[in-house]
């Protein structure tokens, strides 16, 4: 099974979160392959899955963003929007 989940890297937005996350819940239990062309969309997808909805430490999910880039501009501002969103209290920058 194949889902494209698009998302404008220059406007991610929380309904693009909420997408993934529903298309991920949608597939709980089975493996799942995230891609997306340098990984810096789908590692801060990933993270905000992890957190919000896995309830995973942020300071641990976020380990796996800073491996591949720093969020910044849209990204930066979507990231903090969804901790904040959510009740999160996690500041990474």
């Amino acid at each position: 099974m194949y889902v494209n989940i698009p998302i404008d890297f220059e406007r991610p937005a929380g309904r693009d979160f909420e997408s993934y996350a529903g298309v991920l819940r949608g597939l709980a239990g089975r493996k799942v392959l995230v891609h997306c062309q340098v990984n810096m969309r789908a590692s801060t997808m990933v993270f905000l899955y992890r957190t919000i909805i896995a309830k995973e430490d942020p300071r641990i999910a976020y380990d796996s963003v800073i491996k591949t880039w720093v969020p910044e501009g849209p990204w930066k501002r979507l990231i903090q929007e969804q901790l904040r969103l959510h009740k999160i209290d996690f500041e990474p920058f």
